[in-house]
């Protein structure tokens, strides 16, 4: 077991070696090939990262200024957007309205109706006035509570559109 311990350390060791070596060899041939001089090539470094610099102050304004482009477009079409609805709203409140209304002269006119039918009929069949007047007025307390749970329902329907 020692002597696969052994073995790893000394390859790890020669590996690092030949790292080490390659290292020190690459960075010799880089500067005997450089162009330039080590001063000329940190000035070069620094004017590059100058306009790599400028280059990203330029995409990051051109990025806001499309941003900014973008959302005032999104804050234009959702403005008109709530328009529209809020119009569509306005609009389905006036028609729910005027049902309603037409509901309610439906109503009117139902109780107008059978009141004049249960004078015909008593007239017509003879019964007592009592008795005419008794059918009447359950008949008239129908048509009222009908109006009246049509009167509450619509109500509730304006409650509900306005809130």
């Amino acid at each position: 077991m020692s002597t696969n311990n052994d073995h790893e350390v000394s390859s790890a060791l020669s590996f690092f070696k030949g790292f080490l070596f390659g290292g020190i060899l690459g960075a010799g041939f880089a500067l005997l090939y450089a162009p330039k001089t080590g001063k000329e090539f940190r000035e070069d470094i620094k004017k590059k990262s100058a306009d790599l610099k400028e280059d990203a102050d330029v995409a990051l304004a051109d990025f806001k200024t499309k941003a900014n482009a973008i959302l005032e477009e999104g804050k234009k079409a959702a403005d008109s957007l709530l328009k529209e609805a809020e119009a569509k709203l306005a609009e389905a409140k006036e028609k729910a309205a005027k049902i309603m209304e037409s509901g309610a002269k439906v109503v009117d006119s139902l109780e107008d109706a059978v009141e004049d039918v249960v004078e015909k009929a008593a007239d017509k069949v003879g019964v007592s006035k009592e008795t005419v007047e008794s059918k009447k007025k359950k008949v008239k307390d129908a048509v009222k509570a009908a109006k009246k749970a049509f009167d509450d329902e619509k109500e509730n329907v304006l409650k509900d559109e306005s809130a």
